[in-house]
């Protein structure tokens, strides 16, 4: 949406959202939620997105089932300060919308579409919650002046241009999924077809078994007259023709025999397996192309549907459990990023930059290597402290981004306090890009070479330090 079309469905949705009731919040992905709201006997449902491809502000009109909505720790906090207020301003600014809302005090929801973020400010207008740590830059004059229908409580019962926007987004989204389900489908059915090529090569050498078998007995036969160290033995076959054995020239005479007898046996026994193998192979193949055909329907694919109500009908069980995990969850990973529910657990602390950027902090040995070596990509710079013992720490690149001074400060500062030489408020960290990290054969868990890096000398300065553990005010 632009901005004429948010300023359109911001002026349309202002008399069933004004003095509505916010119930509920919920999460869809990073940079998505959904506000459920009652207003004169109706429950509506706001959706709002700063997704820079993608961003909206309109109701919905089709119900997103409960299995894509998520509650985290940015609903948590929203829910602290805005859960069963009621909205009592809403205006649009300049690539921005606000929304007013009472309780025993106001609150402020800026939704700021230009820096992609959503921000709270409580009356005295200091910011209680930030999504991403940026600012808002919304001008003080309202773009939509005073709304149509301010001063009048009559709801419209049509909606046409929040609407179109609400068919268009559930649209999008059920686009997404069946991308997204098509790309596992994609890559697993060309895992199916190289290990089908795989098993079929072996077929061919196991319905010639008895070319082994026979070498071996003609190795037998002449085993007299072969010299040890040579590579090739020319042999007369029982029908008078000559062939030729390929041999180990660092083997005997008649380890080479007992070579061929071993691997006739090892076929023979294969036998029985390989057209079991080759049968299953086909069979999960249909499987992936079976869904893929189904999908092009598209029919129970959407955020209307849970996500299993499309895959009840296969037997995954054919697919194997890894991948079965990834197909029954394809919806999780609609986004890029994501935001992870209560009952997911990240195996690293995670902050941000006073740019936006992300900082990931190991909290023990296996995670460090976790993310030193798993989770860091090649252009990330990773941090530790030079003295002694502490967390790998990772502050991640962003596409056509720019790492700024005050980027690589925090992720110094992170080092160092969680590290050993945290007590001394100052130490020296090194940081080099992820690239240049190698982990040594046979070496404890954790433990990484560097190349390359540079050192910085930081200081813990209990400012910075404080709004980097904003998002996580347990750590001390």
């Amino acid at each position: 949406m632009n901005q004429q079309e948010i300023k359109e469905a911001v002026n349309e949705a202002f008399r069933a959202l004004i003095n509505g009731r916010i119930d509920r919040i919920f999460q869809l992905d990073d940079y998505t939620f959904v506000f459920h709201l009652f207003h004169a006997g109706k429950k509506y449902s706001l959706l709002v997105s700063v997704l820079k491809r993608s961003k909206r502000f309109h109701l919905l009109f089709e119900e997103i089932h409960k299995e894509y909505l998520l509650s985290s720790n940015a609903t948590s906090v929203l829910k602290r300060y805005l859960l069963k207020t009621r909205v009592e301003r809403l205006a649009m600014y300049e690539n921005c919308v606000e929304i007013q809302a009472g309780y025993n005090q106001d609150c402020r929801l800026l939704i700021d579409f230009s820096e992609c973020n959503i921000t709270v400010l409580n009356e005295m207008d200091k910011t209680v919650f930030s999504l991403f740590r940026k600012e808002s830059r919304c001008h003080e004059k309202p773009l939509n002046g005073q709304p149509p229908g301010e001063n009048d409580n009559c709801v419209p019962k049509i909606f046409p241009v929040n609407d179109g926007f609400s068919s268009e987004f559930f649209k999008e989204r059920k686009e997404g999924l069946i991308k997204n389900l098509n790309r596992i489908l994609k890559t697993e059915e060309k895992k199916v077809l190289r290990l089908a090529g795989k098993l079929s090569a072996e077929k061919r050498e196991v319905d010639n078994k008895d070319f082994y078998k026979n070498m071996g007995e003609l190795l037998k036969y002449n085993l007299a007259g072969l010299p040890r160290g040579t590579k090739t033995a020319t042999l007369i076959y029982y029908d008078g023709k000559e062939v030729t054995a390929a041999l180990d020239p660092g083997l005997t005479p008649g380890e080479n025999m007992n070579a061929y007898f071993n691997k006739y046996k090892k076929l023979k026994k294969q036998v029985e397996v390989i057209d079991i193998k080759i049968g299953n192979q086909e069979k999960r193949l249909k499987l992936i192309r079976d869904i893929k055909n189904d999908i092009t329907t598209g029919g129970t694919i959407g955020l209307v549907h849970p996500p299993s109500f499309f895959l009840n009908k296969y037997d995954l069980s054919l697919l194997g459990g890894a991948f079965t995990g990834k197909v029954e969850n394809f919806h999780r990973s609609l986004e890029k990023k994501r935001t992870g529910s209560k009952t997911q657990k990240r195996a690293y602390l995670e902050f941000l930059s006073r740019s936006g950027k992300k900082i990931l902090v190991g909290r023990n040995a296996s995670e460090n290597e976790l993310l030193s070596i798993r989770v860091a990509r090649g252009n990330d710079l990773w941090f530790h402290a030079e003295s002694g013992a502490g967390s790998h720490v990772i502050l991640r690149y962003e596409k056509r981004g720019s790492f700024q001074p005050e980027d690589v400060e925090d992720a110094a500062v992170l080092a160092l306090y969680f590290s050993k030489c945290r007590s001394g408020k100052k130490d020296d960290v090194v940081y080099t890009y992820c690239k240049y990290l190698k982990k040594p054969k046979n070496a404890k868990t954790g433990t990484v070479l560097y190349f390359n890096n540079k050192t910085r000398f930081t200081t813990l300065e209990d400012k910075v330090l404080a709004g980097l553990m904003k998002h996580h005010p347990q750590i001390t």
